[in-house]
């Protein structure tokens, strides 16, 4: 099932280099990586949410 509509972001403690990679390429999952700035979070959700 598509969901083309369906916001995401990808919060993780361990960097998996392969999904990185595909996150980052794709530019249709965020990812952050722990420990993050609260500051960095808030900027990655308004984006998803404009």
């Amino acid at each position: 099932m598509s969901r083309p509509d369906l916001k995401a972001l990808f919060i993780t403690g361990y960097p998996f280099e392969e999904l990185l990679k595909r996150g980052i390429d794709t530019g249709d999952v965020p990812v952050l990586l722990k420990p993050f700035d609260p500051l960095e979070f808030l900027a990655r959700v308004r984006s998803l949410l404009d």
